[in-house]
C-alpha cells in the first residue's frame, strides 16, 4: 500500500511553518467493507455514511434532529453545513 502525502498552503503565500500535513492512503471499496464487518454497529453506520454520501467527519458530527426533513415516502432530506457555512443536502433512504 502506497503513502501519499502533501502539503497544503494558503494559494499565493509562500512556504512557512507550521504547514499543514496530509497524509492520503489509497483505499477502496474491499477496505471499507473491511471495517464494516469487523466494526460494532454504531462505527459501522458512520463507516456506510461518510463512504456513501460524501460527508466530512465534521459535517456528520454537526447534524443535528432539525436537520432532517421528510423529503418523500422513501427518502430523508438533511441540511449541511460544509466549508465556509455552503449549505447543501444530502438524501438517506428511510
Amino acid at each position: 500500500m502506497a503513502l501519499y502525502c502533501y502539503v497544503a498552503r494558503p494559494p499565493g503565500q509562500e512556504t512557512k511553518f507550521p504547514l499543514t500535513i496530509f497524509f492520503l492512503l489509497p483505499i477502496d471499496l474491499r477496505d471499507v467493507q473491511k471495517v464494516i464487518e469487523k466494526a460494532n454497529k454504531w462505527i459501522a453506520l458512520v463507516v456506510k455514511t461518510l463512504a456513501n454520501t460524501g460527508l466530512h467527519i465534521s459535517e456528520l458530527i454537526d447534524i443535528k434532529p432539525e436537520d432532517f426533513k421528510e423529503f418523500n415516502q422513501n427518502y430523508l432530506k438533511i441540511g449541511i453545513n460544509g466549508k465556509c457555512d455552503e449549505a447543501r443536502f444530502i438524501f438517506l433512504s428511510s
